[in-house]
């Protein structure tokens, strides 16, 4: 990542990662909620709630897309988008057990596949937030290394110009 670059992808990258993994979570805690709910109306709100997250991550993701800056990073991206693919997959199936008033089993399943799965997914969020984090640092340094090259170009250029002026001085003061 170049330092121009930072403000354009960088960061916006890691705004929508950080959206993608709340609502991530969220949606986690609402299929607790959903199974937790003891009437239809409780199981209904959670279920309007896990919609809204569905669409909340999935819309935050589309967004991500067209700031993706490299092939490691698409990879990562693609994994993710996987651990969401098999987690919404495993979260659809523990909700309708729980709309069908199976409770306990909706509580093994979510404990024996959807808690790993929104784990794995949390991880492979993480990769791509440290992947975006390590490009704005690299950035960012590599700006940092420009701006003092710079700088002791002016200094030296100005140093230059300061002793050019004192020998002109010094050469008409002769004269």
């Amino acid at each position: 990542a170049e330092a121009h670059e930072i403000q354009p992808d960088g960061l916006p990258s890691i705004q929508l990662l950080g959206e993608m993994r709340t609502q991530a979570s969220r949606h986690r805690s609402n299929l607790r909620d959903h199974i937790l709910a003891s009437d239809a109306k409780g199981r209904a709100e959670a279920d309007t709630r896990l919609e809204n997250r569905v669409k909340d991550f999935e819309n935050a993701g589309k967004r991500y897309e067209p700031l993706i800056a490299s092939p490691e990073e698409k990879a990562l991206y693609n994994e993710a988008t996987a651990a969401w693919q098999g987690y919404r997959k495993a979260a659809d199936e523990v909700a309708a057990v729980s709309r069908k008033g199976e409770f306990a089993q909706a509580r093994d399943m979510n404990e024996q596949k959807t808690l790993t799965l929104g784990r794995d997914l949390e991880i492979a969020l993480g990769k791509l937030v440290n992947l975006n984090k390590a490009g704005a640092e690299a950035a960012g340094q590599k700006a940092d290394n420009e701006y003092s090259t710079a700088f002791r170009t002016v200094l030296a250029l100005l140093a230059v110009a300061v002793l050019g002026g004192f020998c002109a001085a010094f050469y008409l003061v002769r004269d």
